[in-house]
């Protein structure tokens, strides 16, 4: 798609470090931990930024500006150019780091074309046969007996003090409704739905997601457990939440819950319930597991259509199941066909 370039936007244009900040700022909006990977954004555009200062590694005499790249400086960059952050390589040959290093400069230069600093995203124009391919992997889910072990826990905690009592409140909802992590931390206070009168009799009874991102907005009806679990949370919350916790349901001293908090929470709470289950922990012990696993028993279950589970997972499309195939049985796998069909 084609951009307007205004003079007055032409003139503010960033630097190659103003764009990144500008970018970031952005997507702060929607993500606030996004600030979390800000070392590995930094890395992997000055990677690129150093690219075109060295004029391509010396294939041209002159530095080149991040506004005046071509199709074919990237598909070149992508070749040649892409540094593992973790490996430190020179370059490396991994289609994962490619593909990373791919989306990360389509986002930024839509961003850059979206603002009028530039015509239209030099990404877009790239040959189909340049742009590196995802590695798609297949989604992990818990093993039965560990997913049995899970839930009698949550029956019964062996802690009560304020951050037990809110960890057990987020760790029922990620296996009651199968929440996206992001969707988890980003809960608000008014999140949350009540019903009856004012007082005692003033009861949560659902929550609404509002859906940033990829997934669509939609609202949870909670069960008498969840909402007691949540009920208990909101009595002690006082007792953690500062002012830098703002509005957020779920959060710290500090703030909310990072990314990493929250993986560590469902990492030790996932090797716990293994142990329980006698059973070694799963491959993946992160939030997305407890995810996958909601997913796959609601396909699994006769009552539940792929297209009903699209919609209560948040998904656009019924694309979004496909990781999970692995795991389908074979009436499953049909509605899912049927779902990507349009008929089921």
């Amino acid at each position: 798609m084609r951009y307007p370039i205004y003079p007055q936007y032409q003139e503010s244009r960033p630097e190659e470090r103003g764009l990144l900040d500008s970018w970031l700022a952005a997507r702060g909006d929607v993500d606030m931990y996004v600030i979390r990977d800000r070392n590995t954004y930094d890395h992997m555009w000055s990677t690129w930024c150093a690219y075109l200062q060295s004029g391509r590694n010396g294939l041209q005499s002159q530095a080149i500006r991040w506004f005046d790249v071509t199709p074919e400086i990237l598909a070149g960059f992508l070749n040649n150019g892409p540094v593992n952050r973790k490996v430190r390589t020179e370059s490396t040959r991994s289609a994962t780091t490619k593909y990373r290093y791919w989306r990360l400069l389509e986002r930024i230069y839509n961003f850059a074309a979206m603002k009028g600093w530039m015509s239209s995203n030099p990404v877009d124009a790239m040959a189909t046969g340049d742009i590196p391919k995802s590695e798609k992997q297949q989604g992990s889910v818990l093993d039965p007996l560990v997913w049995k072990a899970a839930k009698l826990l949550l029956l019964t905690p062996e802690k009560y003090d304020a951050v037990a009592v809110r960890n057990r409140a987020i760790l029922q909802l990620l296996f009651a409704l199968g929440l996206a992590p992001f969707e988890v931390r980003g809960m608000q206070l008014s999140s949350l739905v009540y019903e009856g009168e004012g007082g005692k009799g003033r009861r949560i009874s659902a929550v609404q997601i509002g859906g940033p991102g990829t997934l669509r907005p939609r609202r949870f009806p909670l069960g008498a457990f969840e909402a007691e679990l949540v009920t208990d949370w909101l009595k002690v919350r006082p007792l953690i939440a500062t002012e830098a916790s703002g509005e957020l349901l779920f959060c710290t001293p500090r703030g909310g819950m990072s990314p990493v908090s929250l993986f560590l929470l469902v990492q030790g709470f996932l090797k716990e319930a293994s142990a329980a289950a006698g059973c070694p922990p799963p491959i993946q012990t992160g939030p997305q597991i407890i995810r996958n696993s909601v997913l796959v028993r609601l396909l699994n279950d006769a009552k539940y259509p792929a297209c009903r589970v699209v919609k209560f997972a948040g998904l656009k499309d019924v694309k979004g199941l496909l990781h999970l195939k692995d795991h389908c049985n074979s009436a499953a796998l049909l509605s899912i066909r049927r779902a990507g069909e349009g008929s089921d």
